[in-house]
Order: structure tokens, then C-alpha cells, then sequence
């Protein structure tokens, strides 16, 4: 291949990029865009700007945005809510009597952190004098209802 046909093909394959890219030129086109080369035109930014006039994102020391504050008035800080109360169902199988049973409850996470790192159930089980049986025994933790707190 000639130095004249690699140009012409770096020019060809740059052409064919540049005009793969098209500019949104109203919110709506933005809304459904889905390709993230296209670009967005001047005005549509601006009209975003003034939608977000006075949104101020709080962010923590990771960078994390945490919360907003809003304009006019003091330097009131709206936290996002990260809290949850999950509640839960523990459920053991078993092969004796007594066997399934089940517990629930719930646990807290706040801001990230959850105030159990486990969840266990106990049950006193009356066995015959013959140790060397071999059990099979099964346990089903369940999710059933997740709250924002």
C-alpha cells in the first residue's frame, strides 16, 4: 500500500467517524439518544441549565454525591436517603420433628451500614441414641419487604 492510499483511509475512516456523530438539538432528542457520541447543541445545555438553576450536589470526601442543596436562603443540605429496614424470613428444613420451622425479623441499614452482619435461628432437637444417622438439613433466608426508612 502506497503512503498516498494509507492517507486517503486515514482520511476515509475519520470522515466516516465524524459524520457517525450527529447533534441533539432539543431535550427531546437528548431523552432518546442512545448513542453516546452524538452531541448535544448549545441551546439544549443551556435549557438544562436553567432547569438545574440553584441545584447544588453535596458530595462527601470519596466523592459520592450524598445530598443537594437548593437555591436562595441558607445553606440547607437535602441528604439523599440511604436508609432501608429489610425484613426477613429464616426458614430450616430438616428430616425431624419439629423440622421446617421459621423465624423473622428485620435488620436496619443506615447510610450504607447494616446493624447485622448475620441472622441465625436455634432450635433444641431431641435425637434417638443413634448418633452415626446422617442428617440432611436445609435453611431458606428470604427477603419479603424492603421499607425506605
Amino acid at each position: 500500500m502506497t503512503l498516498d492510499q494509507r492517507v486517503l483511509n486515514l482520511i476515509k475512516k475519520y470522515m466516516e467517524k465524524l459524520f457517525q456523530k450527529k447533534v441533539l438539538t432539543s431535550m427531546e432528542e437528548v431523552a432518546a439518544n442512545t448513542n453516546e457520541t452524538n452531541l448535544v447543541a448549545a441551546p439544549v445545555v443551556a435549557e438544562l441549565n436553567d432547569k438545574l438553576k440553584g441545584f447544588e450536589p453535596v458530595c462527601d470526601s470519596s466523592g459520592k454525591i450524598t445530598g443537594y442543596k437548593t437555591a436562595g436562603g441558607a445553606d440547607t443540605v437535602f441528604p439523599f436517603s440511604t436508609n432501608y429496614r429489610i425484613y426477613y424470613k429464616l426458614r430450616a428444613t430438616g428430616p425431624l420433628s419439629g423440622f421446617p420451622f421459621e423465624t423473622t425479623g428485620y435488620f436496619d441499614i443506615i447510610n450504607g451500614r447494616a446493624s447485622k452482619t448475620s441472622v441465625s435461628a436455634s432450635k433444641k432437637i431431641y435425637t434417638a441414641n443413634n448418633m452415626a444417622t446422617e442428617h440432611l438439613w436445609g435453611t431458606e433466608f428470604q427477603i419479603t419487604r424492603v421499607e425506605k426508612l
